[in-house]
């Protein structure tokens, strides 16, 4: 019995002698990454990336920290790592293609404070690794300094939806390109990033090409004229033209709006008055005012809402069509207005495909325009029933 009892407490001594060698032998590993560290683990540390887009090049890498304790700051090391972010872990994967490119680093500062001395931005490790070093004048810091740097050429790695890390180590001595993976220098303050790429997304909608033209009776609307269609009435009241002077008919009025980016045009296309082989001569191509005696018929415009078209100078008037006044379908002639308006009928109306430009509407709000006819006959103008058929062909430029 004895001898039972000393062997089992020889096995409950070795027992104790392998844990604390396995406990011993676990420590090392758990506190590496302080081990070198002579100030502590920076805070409210992160970093942006102006992209996550995998493979991105010429991306923004905004990063931020807090120091953790007061020295010199004299130089800087980052070192982007595929496998873990732990200070003095002993690999540092660079199997994505991530590049720091030629360092470009902006906005490095101490709070708003731009930080002084002379620095140097220099990559090593094939581009893996940004090192900052001060060369002169190199400014101190303290446990509650901010510290942010920009880099700006930054390639991100090639695969999507990547986990990569950076690993922060500040020095009180200039590192320079003595940075190894394996002898990191003396290290003073310490502390790792976690980013990753994403999977973008493409959203894609459509606009279509809008022109919208209503053509109504300023009595109603554009929605209640609907698909009636406009009949003008141009005399007296019984639709009877006079050499004693003209009739004015305004009761006519557009609406134009559109998305396209060159603008959208207005074609006026059609006849004159006509009766068979007898026409009243249109106005021309410049614009002209009423002359009772004279056969005439013309058209003249103004914007009464809106801003974004523009009449063609033929019918444009110079405003004045706004000083026009309704007689046609009453006894009275006149109507042209006290400044009188001027009245234009292009000569490419009747021709080729779309006929004279009548407007321009650039892409904006709806703009209304107002139109107004009107007629003079000479005495010796052959009788009949003259008619004028009119189209307005809106064309937009996308």
């Amino acid at each position: 019995m004895a001898r039972i009892k000393t062997l089992l407490k020889r096995s409950s001594i070795l027992s104790m002698i392998g844990l604390v060698l396995v406990v011993t032998a676990l420590v090392p590993a758990f506190t590496f990454g302080t081990a070198h560290a002579a100030g502590g683990m920076v805070t409210s540390r992160s970093l942006t990336m102006s992209s996550s887009t995998a493979g991105a090049s010429g991306v923004t890498y905004s990063i931020a920290f807090t120091a953790a304790s007061s020295y010199t700051f004299s130089s800087m090391v980052i070192d982007f790592c595929g496998d873990s972010p732990i200070s003095g872990y002993a690999t540092c994967l660079n199997t994505y293609a991530f590049s720091i490119g030629t360092p470009t680093v902006t906005a490095f500062d101490i709070g708003s404070v731009a930080i002084t001395g002379t620095w140097a931005a220099t990559q090593l490790n094939s581009n893996r690794t940004l090192v900052e070093s001060c060369t002169a004048s190199c400014p101190a810091v303290t446990s509650a300094s901010n510290i942010t740097l920009n880099i700006t050429t930054v390639t991100n790695p090639n695969t999507i939806n990547t986990t990569f890390y950076a690993r922060i180590y500040t020095y009180v001595t200039n590192i320079g390109s003595s940075y190894t993976l394996a002898s990191p220098g003396t290290i003073q303050d310490y502390g790792g990033l976690a980013m990753s790429t994403g999977n973008a997304i493409t959203i894609t909608s459509k606009v279509q090409e809008q022109l919208t033209m209503c053509i109504y009776l300023h009595s109603l609307s554009c929605a209640t004229q609907s698909g009636a269609a406009i009949s003008i009435l141009l005399g007296d009241t019984h639709d009877v033209l006079s050499s004693a002077g003209p009739f004015v008919d305004n009761t006519t009025q557009m609406d134009v709006s559109t998305n396209a980016l060159n603008a959208a045009t207005v074609y006026l296309k059609g006849t004159t008055l006509t009766n068979g082989t007898q026409t009243i001569n249109g106005m021309g191509n410049t614009a002209v005012v009423s002359a009772p005696t004279t056969s005439q018929f013309g058209i003249c415009g103004w914007v009464s809402a809106g801003s974004s078209g523009t009449l063609a100078a033929t019918y444009n008037s110079n405003t004045y069509c706004n000083t026009t006044t309704e007689t046609a379908g009453t006894g009275a002639t006149g109507g042209a207005g006290t400044t009188p308006a001027t009245f234009g009928f292009g000569t490419n109306v009747n021709n080729g495909t779309t006929g004279d430009l009548f407007l321009t509407e650039t892409a904006g709000t709806t703009t209304t325009f107002r139109l107004a006819f009107i007629a003079n006959i000479a005495a010796t103008q052959a009788s009949g029933i003259y008619t004028s058929n009119l189209q307005f062909i809106g064309i937009g430029s996308y």
